[in-house]
């Protein structure tokens, strides 16, 4: 499988690795609106560089596309190679409206080809064994979960950035379906913290409840790191009537500074490559379905605008899956 690159920013840098530790893929080619990036990368990685996006669609030398350009150009970015027929991988968030997911969802399954969101967080084996734990029954009922993230990012970093919610959450929103499934009401708080304000919120809590009644906390915050004796730069707890399930970046990590973060978490710096390896082995030629579908974006999506609903109003919110696919 030959793989095309739409952006080579920060995301890039962990893509490109994973897929050449990768068996049965490839990555031949890039483009960037950038040309001085553009050609430092194709130098770099030995690929072609292409002069436009047409051209990196239009080519036969990529089957499958990545879509790593800022997020407020994946929706057409997408739907220009699934026209090309090709099969697309686009980083989280996928859009920037229900709406935008699920035409996406359509355009994907009228073309007959794959299009899969960059959901990462979930290719990861510790995850694996939570929700293995859940669906056996080996932590009984589940009754409580949290989920949070809190990393340093610098104001250079955090000026790309639309907000917390729309950035970080939503990893925390796939990550909640895939284990637990869809909740029923939300209530969330967003705030910014630092003193001279740019109108984005760099921190944010949100409380679901599921149909059980259990309780989900989910926090993510951007302005400061965790160094307390038990740091926490990403972790996620599920706790249920017999038991639990526990998963923290910290299970590996080495000093070496990778993209946007400090050191390297190896469960965040793997779960790139157990992601092309599934997109590639299982998905592409062993025709299993991607741990997180392009109809999970759409209820991220779905969550995402219900937890934005609740900021603004300052109430809790039920979740309407109708708008869902």
């Amino acid at each position: 499988m030959r793989i095309g690159f739409v952006g080579a920013g920060f995301v890039s840098l962990m893509h490109q690795p994973a897929i050449a530790k990768v068996n049965n893929c490839r990555l031949t080619g890039i483009y960037d609106t950038r040309a001085e990036v553009l050609a430092q990368r194709a130098e770099e990685w030995g690929v072609t560089a292409f002069e436009s996006l047409e051209a990196l669609t239009a080519s036969p030398d990529i089957d499958v596309v990545y879509i790593l350009s800022p997020v407020e150009h994946h929706f057409e970015h997408a739907k220009q190679a699934i026209a090309a027929g090709k099969h697309v991988l686009i980083e989280k968030p996928v859009g920037l409206s229900v709406a935008e997911n699920k035409e996406l969802a359509r355009l994907a399954k009228e073309a007959g080809v794959l299009c899969m969101p960059g959901h990462n967080y979930v290719y990861n084996p510790s995850l694996w064994r939570i929700k293995r734990m859940i669906e056996r029954g080996d932590m009984g009922d589940v009754v409580a979960g949290w989920i949070n993230y809190c990393i340093y990012h610098s104001d250079d970093i955090f000026a790309r950035y639309p907000g917390v919610i729309p950035q970080i959450m939503t990893h925390h929103l796939y990550v909640l379906l895939y284990l637990l499934g869809r909740p029923k009401r939300v209530i969330a708080m967003a705030t910014e913290t630092r003193e001279n304000k740019v109108g984005k919120e760099d921190q944010a809590f949100v409380m679901l409840e599921m149909p059980n009644g259990a309780m989900i906390n989910l926090f993510a915050g951007i302005r400061t790191n965790d160094l307390t004796a038990q740091p926490g730069p990403f972790m996620v707890k599920i706790l249920g009537t017999e038991g639990g399930g526990f998963h923290t970046w910290r299970e590996g990590v080495n000093t070496k500074q990778v993209g946007t973060h400090p050191e390297t978490w190896l469960p965040y710096d793997e779960s790139y490559e157990l992601e092309a390896e599934h997109l590639v082995n299982r998905v592409l030629i062993g025709g299993e379905k991607p741990l997180s579908t392009i109809e999970d974006a759409v209820d991220a999506q779905v969550l995402l605008e219900a937890i934005q609903q609740s900021v603004r109003t300052g109430a809790a919110v039920e979740v309407d899956w109708n708008q869902s696919v």
